[in-house]
């Protein structure tokens, strides 16, 4: 097991501080929601893993019919010519693009964006206060 003084160097209320201001991370996160206890949840070493390297379905596909009826979904597959997605009853439904309009939103983008500026500090600042939340 990698040793917790290894990782936990930063400044928990400078992540705090991070995470609410500059960081724009409470913009999507929440303590008392989707991060609520997620110290507990993973090991300090996964966790830090995943603040970087979030995993699973980040893309949802917004398929428009002709007709405008809307479905929304996490996004499966997209090309050139098909877009895929799984429906809110857990179907998978599959569309010719030429015939929807598609829109995608990657939840993700903001962390991409982010990784690029991160400092050294950042990143050990954020995950202290990460593993405060348990």
């Amino acid at each position: 097991m990698y040793p917790m003084e290894k990782l936990l160097t930063g400044n928990a209320d400078a992540g705090k501080a991070f995470f609410n201001g500059t960081g724009g991370c409470n913009n999507c996160h929440s303590p008392t929601a989707d991060l609520s206890g997620i110290a507990l949840k993973y090991s300090p070493i996964d966790l830090q893993a995943h603040m970087l390297y979030p995993e699973g379905h980040h893309t949802t596909a917004i398929v428009t019919l002709a007709s405008g009826e809307q479905i929304k979904g996490p996004l499966e597959h997209v090309d050139d010519f098909m877009v895929s997605l799984r429906d809110a009853s857990g179907w998978y439904r599959s569309f010719s693009r030429e015939h929807v309009k598609v829109e995608l939103q990657d939840a993700l983008a903001a962390h991409r964006e982010m990784l690029g500026k991160l400092t050294q500090a950042d990143v050990h600042n954020l995950f202290a206060y990460l593993e405060s939340l348990k």
